[in-house]
């Protein structure tokens, strides 16, 4: 599934896992009909935070849609760390996840262009929806969006989440052996994380319990409830679970710009504390708080180790479906 675009009178936007970005309709200043003529981002290091500075072009007349985009881009900034949204940065061409944040299906590229003046703001977290209507109301209170054109994409949000839980469920008859390799294989269709850990939360519901009950097992696995608690589960469940942080981490090393340690160690980190079924080991005899292998090779930035372990996790045979492998549980 490609980013979730809309197009607004004044502002475009795209919608990719914790990233809102924002196109520009309009001239940034007077007399650009071509639109020729940009803001500057400057970034500030102090005591060891970054700092995002919008600069406006000194010989130029601002226009008012200008004034009003970057009222709205410095409210977002000054809510770092703190308030709903949990404002993380402005990402930037340079930075090594700036790739993550461009995938608009073939038909949108011709508005949503690499090349076009557009400003991705990122977060913390994947936004719910509260936290996105947070955000969209301060373009909302500085005149760049209407109330009916949120409304149009807080639907389409939700409709983006709504339609894998329908594909999803459509395939499934409660068999739980059946059901779960029919699981994994949607799972690797999923190439955004916003999606991803929807369905996980959807799958965690009481309809799909079937899946974490506990047969004859001789070992012993752990996984995560519907409340996030790590408890003892079954087998199933905790495959589950795993091939959600190997799809995730596939995700993101194989869409960045650069898959760098910095970037493998920022990610590992934030889904660790946001999602607990991301680092955890699967079987219950390391306790809960030990990392799993693809938790330590995300931090170190290991292509070769993620990619064996995605490989040997999901193994496709000529005219068969890809199935989930635990020989080795991590």
């Amino acid at each position: 599934m490609p980013a979730l675009t809309f197009k607004g009178k004044y502002v475009n936007i795209s919608y990719a896992d914790d990233t809102l970005t924002f196109y520009p309709t309009f001239a940034y200043y007077e007399n650009d009909t071509e639109h020729k003529f940009r803001n500057c981002l400057n970034v500030v290091k102090a005591c060891g935070n970054l700092n995002f500075v919008i600069k406006r072009l000194d010989d130029k007349k601002s226009t008012q849609e200008n004034e009003q985009f970057i009222s709205a881009l410095e409210s977002i900034n000054s809510k770092k760390s703190a308030g709903s949204c949990l404002y993380d940065k402005f990402v930037m061409r340079c930075d090594d996840d700036h790739m993550l944040y461009h995938r608009e299906n073939n038909a949108d590229q011709s508005v949503f262009k690499l090349d076009a003046s557009h400003w991705h703001i990122k977060f913390n977290l994947i936004l719910n929806q509260e936290q996105m209507n947070d955000v969209l109301n301060i373009f909302i209170s500085n005149g760049l969006l209407a109330v009916e054109e949120k409304n149009t994409f807080i639907t389409a949000v939700n409709y983006r989440y709504s339609q894998n839980h329908e594909q999803l469920t459509a395939l499934l008859s409660n068999e739980k052996e059946t059901d779960t390799n029919k699981i994994l294989t949607f799972i690797t269709t999923c190439q955004d994380n916003d999606v991803l850990v929807n369905l996980h939360h959807y799958l965690t519901t009481e309809k799909f319990d079937y899946l974490r009950e506990i047969s004859d097992e001789k070992i012993a696995y752990q996984g995560t409830n519907r409340n996030g608690q790590i408890v003892k589960t079954s087998k199933t469940w905790a495959q589950i679970e795993k091939a959600f942080t190997l799809q995730i981490s596939h995700n993101i090393q194989t869409q960045c710009t650069q898959f760098t340690s910095e970037l493998g160690k920022t990610y590992a980190t934030r889904l660790d504390n946001q999602y607990t079924f991301f680092a955890i080991k699967r079987k219950a005899k390391h306790g809960p708080t030990a990392k799993s292998k693809t938790y330590e090779a995300m931090t170190n930035a290991d292509e070769n180790i993620l990619n064996q372990k995605y490989e040997k996790a999901f193994v496709t045979e000529s005219g068969s479906l890809p199935t989930f492998t635990t020989k080795r549980q991590s």
